[in-house]
């Protein structure tokens, strides 16, 4: 029982699998006979060859499908396209296959996009036998030196294009080219500013001719670049110009023996809003006389919202100062900008709470040249734990140039007299939000325990233990 059961259960396995197997090659099938054609963009007439299984592209069996090339064109020659049927052994030029631009019209040659039409008679025969070798005589004078692509389309019937490689340039090295990024996290603001720093490196394969060779550099949608941009070459001079919107900029005066390309991209938005924040790429093509040898695309930068990010901490430390009350400390407030965001003459105005600011202790650390206003001084009969402190605990910082970025200041603070928990600082600045952080933590000099006196009835009282501690040591 156990050896028929067994061989039960074999049958339905085999059975079970024969739907998978007949169903599973249903999608289009195409290959290139021989080897994708070797081409020059001298070349105006050369021929590819590809085979399609009738039986098993279903668009073809209906009768029509639909070619696109990618990177080259059709010859302008009699008959630029072609196509021998073979079925079974047997092989025939077919006056029943045929070649139609997509409105019904004969080819003449230039086209990039044609239908292959199937007869009737053929297309009713469903044996997976049935090949269509189609040869196509194609033009490569405006190609770019990349891959060209052929895709049989997909009419909608769920199956989906296939694309073949039927041909590549003969001088795939001159691709060899290296793009390096300096620091691709470096961020502007919608004011624009100074992106990452790019290295072009490997630039031996271009023309030894400089008049054959341009570098252009493009941007994204929104950005355009400013004349302020700097590029640098090994070995001789640039010539730097831009296209009429801006959104390109194409270098000329390299050639093959220029050892390097450095470029310093200085952009600025198109418009206000033009471009949502994210990371900026751009694309560098390089082009031999006039058509394209090789491209990348690499991201150069962010875009950010305008904004100011403060951190506060005791110089020389990691963390903010303890101000015991009537021991003052020296803050270190550090603030960072994003580009464009502090113009020349942008003030940003700094206000203490919970601590008063030493009097005279204020000091610009960087950068040089940035305009300091301080209040006056309180007066000596109006110290603060013994400290002669200014009369407001507020101060405002000016910017002397276009796009501050980095400003670090020091000041002493000594906590107010009835203060208690943390003091801060907040900075504002016109369009922006205030941004508030602490920077000193507040204590008492001295802690108080005390533990009650157990009283036992008929016994004298006991006093309670009092301990008395420096929050701070060496306070007192």
């Amino acid at each position: 029982m156990k050896k028929y059961l067994s061989i039960f259960m074999t049958a339905v396995m085999v059975l079970t699998m024969i739907p998978m197997m007949a169903f599973a090659d249903t999608y289009p099938k195409a290959s290139v006979i021989g080897n994708p054609a070797a081409f020059t963009t001298d070349d105006t007439n050369k021929e590819v060859r590809f085979k399609v299984e009738l039986g098993k592209n279903l668009d073809l069996k209906t009768g029509r499908a639909m070619i696109q090339l990618d990177n080259a064109k059709l010859a302008t020659t009699p008959a630029p396209a072609s196509v021998t049927v073979v079925q079974g052994s047997t092989t025939t030029s077919s006056p029943t296959v045929a070649f139609k631009t997509p409105d019904g019209n004969a080819l003449t040659g230039g086209e990039k996009m044609f239908n292959l039409e199937v007869a009737s008679d053929i297309a009713a025969n469903k044996v997976d036998s049935i090949d269509v070798i189609v040869s196509l005589k194609l033009d490569f004078s405006d190609s770019e030196l990349k891959d060209v692509k052929l895709t049989i389309k997909d009419y909608g019937l769920g199956i989906g294009d296939e694309t073949l490689v039927v041909g590549k340039d003969k001088s795939e090295t001159l691709r060899d080219f290296e793009v390096e990024v300096d620091k691709p996290s470096t961020s502007i603001g919608p004011a624009g500013g100074t992106l990452s720093t790019v290295l072009l490196s490997k630039l031996d394969k271009l023309s030894a001719n400089k008049a054959d060779n341009e570098i252009v550099v493009s941007l994204p949608s929104g950005y355009i670049f400013s004349t302020s941009t700097k590029v640098v070459i090994g070995g001789g001079s640039p010539t730097v110009t831009y296209s009429k919107d801006k959104n390109e900029m194409t270098i000329t005066g390299v050639d093959n023996k220029t050892s390097y390309v450095t470029i310093e991209p200085f952009v600025i938005l198109e418009a206000s809003n033009s471009a949502s924040t994210g990371n900026i790429s751009a694309g560098f093509n390089f082009k031999v006389s006039g058509k394209s040898v090789a491209s990348k695309d690499v991201i150069i930068g962010k875009l950010q919202s305008y904004g100011l990010t403060l951190t506060a901490k005791e110089p020389g430390m990691k963390e903010i100062p303890t101000l015991s009350r009537g021991i003052a400390k020296t803050v270190e407030l550090t603030i960072k900008a994003v580009d464009g965001t502090l113009s020349n003459g942008a003030v940003i105005n700094l206000d203490v709470k919970n601590a008063e600011i030493v009097y005279n202790t204020i000091k610009v650390v960087e950068p040089t040249g940035l305009v300091l206003t301080a209040p006056r001084s309180a007066g000596s009969n109006n110290k603060v734990s013994g400290y002669e402190v200014y009369n407001d605990s507020e101060f405002a910082l000016r910017t002397h140039k276009y796009d501050v970025q980095n400003i670090k200041v020091t000041f002493d603070v000594v906590a107010e007299e009835k203060a208690t928990g943390k003091a801060t600082v907040t900075a504002s600045v016109t369009r922006l939000d205030d941004v508030t952080i602490d920077i000193a933590k507040i204590t008492n000099v001295l802690n108080v325990e005390i533990t009650p006196a157990k009283v036992e009835k008929g016994t004298k009282p006991a006093l309670p233990n009092v301990v008395i501690k420096e929050s701070t040591i060496n306070q007192l």
